[in-house]
């Protein structure tokens, strides 16, 4: 058999490209383990808190929104000025204006296109930053040494052979390029009124301002090293939790910001559409923030209707957004005004007060219907007809219903919360006692079987001692 082995290990040793390239397979999944499990075993929890790097990503996130917006207003008050200037409530165009007002024009297009380049040059140094965090992550090396650690890192994480990451960084730079461009009344009105109502997908960027400026995601490996299973979970604190988060503890601020957002943004887009087929409506600023909030409210006084396809379309995704906010501030209103701690205590303790004076009392009524009874009783003048038309009778009935009373009072200003847990509680003590039972039905059955065995043993040792 040790031959037999030395023959095999040798006949796989025979042929060296075989070898070679099963050792360089070897090597490659080694390096491949050592990344993954360098990744698994840094865990967010025992990450060292980057407040260099963090500093540095807020940073950027401010200044891609301070040009980005910057456009944004540029935009909203070239379309306000080239539509009031014109004659008879017409939009100027670069063909139909003077030379000042081409000027103006000029300025304006130049400053929304200067924003735009400077704010994709800052999504790329944005992103660049985030392939640079995803690469340490993935390599497992915070600061290189040497070149060979560099090329390590370098190689650990590529951006375009990623998904997120490269889908995410195109779809942005499309966003801030398409903006609109003075040259494109020329061929088409339509074009240039669309890129103009497309530059308000840049808000995008105050969610993620959001998201990096708020306090859970500034303290999230304080909060993450403060609980083990958020540690052996890998927890991330991504957009969806601050948001929540944010909106949970700043809800008023939060509503009044999306409502005040919505309603400007959409009274714009409206404004755009409907202005040029509804001049006398539409064309003023004051009509039409007059029809979004009349809209977005639901109320709808029909006043003012759009009759372009574009435009209602546009209304119809006002109504959807006014009936979702309107409907969460209900919601939360509702949520805000329910009775607190206090107020639950002050409401059960005058409910209960009123409720025991009447059982007092008709305690009190009950005591002395019965030593009536008792006396006439006693002197024999008891010649009642039917029990129900005795003064006892009524009493007890008003006692029970008094006391009823009480239970009714006390219980629906007890917490539902709190029985909630109470039963809960009730329930794991049955349980945890049918289980204590059992297992104590175990042990004595182990016992017996125990005490059973011994005795068996025991009467061997005796048989045989005694042969």
């Amino acid at each position: 058999m040790p031959a037999a082995g030395r023959r095999n290990a040798q006949s796989t040793v025979v042929h060296p490209s075989d070898s070679q390239v099963s050792e360089a397979q070897m090597h490659q999944r080694i390096m491949v383990l050592y990344r993954v499990g360098k990744m698994l075993r840094r865990k967010v929890g025992h990450e060292r808190e980057d407040k260099a790097y963090d500093q540095l990503m807020r940073t950027k996130t401010l200044h891609i929104i301070i040009f980005s917006m910057t456009g944004v207003v540029s935009m909203i008050v070239g379309g306000c000025v080239t539509w009031y200037t014109g004659e008879f409530r017409t939009d100027t165009t670069w063909d139909t204006a003077n030379p000042g007002m081409k000027t103006v024009i000029l300025c304006l297009q130049i400053i929304v296109t200067l924003t735009t380049v400077v704010a994709c040059c800052l999504i790329t140094q944005f992103y660049r930053l985030l392939l640079v965090n995803k690469r340490k992550e993935w390599s497992g090396i915070d600061d290189p040494v040497n070149d060979q650690q560099s090329r390590a890192i370098e190689a650990a994480y590529s951006f375009w052979r990623s998904s997120w990451l490269k889908y995410m960084y195109i779809l942005e730079i499309l966003i801030h390029l398409i903006h609109p461009l003075f040259i494109f009344q020329s061929f088409s009105t339509s074009l240039y009124t669309l890129c103009q109502i497309f530059m308000f997908t840049r808000l995008y960027l105050f969610s993620r301002m959001l998201h990096t400026f708020s306090r859970p995601y500034k303290l999230r490996i304080e909060i993450i090293n403060s609980n083990r299973e958020f540690q052996t979970m890998n927890l991330r604190i991504k957009m969806g939790l601050t948001l929540k988060m944010l909106f949970y503890n700043k809800t008023v601020l939060v509503l009044c910001a999306a409502l005040g957002v919505s309603i400007t943004v959409f009274s714009f887009m409206i404004f755009l559409l409907e202005r040029n087929e509804q001049k006398d409506e539409f064309g003023r600023l004051e009509n039409v923030l007059w029809f979004t909030f009349i809209t977005f409210t639901t109320i709808g006084f029909g006043d003012f209707v759009p009759k372009t396809l574009s435009g209602r379309i546009c209304t119809v995704l006002l109504g959807i957004t006014g009936v979702v906010i309107t409907t969460i501030f209900s919601g939360v209103l509702t949520n805000k005004l329910a009775p607190t701690k206090i107020q639950r205590y002050i409401v059960e303790y005058l409910a209960v007060r009123s409720t025991l004076r009447v059982y007092e009392e008709k305690a009190a009524f009950l005591l002395q219907a019965v030593f009536k009874q008792h006396l006439l009783k006693k002197r024999g003048m008891t010649s009642v007809p039917s029990h129900k038309s005795n003064k006892v009778y009524g009493a007890i009935k008003g006692f029970r219903r008094a006391r009823f009373a009480v239970k009714g009072a006390i219980l629906p200003s007890m917490d539902p919360v709190l029985e909630d847990k109470l039963t809960q509680l009730k329930h794991y003590l049955v349980e945890l006692d049918h289980r204590l039972q059992e297992q104590h039905t175990q042990v004595r059955t182990l016992q017996q079987t125990i005490d059973y065995e011994m005795a068996s043993i025991l009467r061997t040792l005796g048989i045989g001692g005694g042969g």
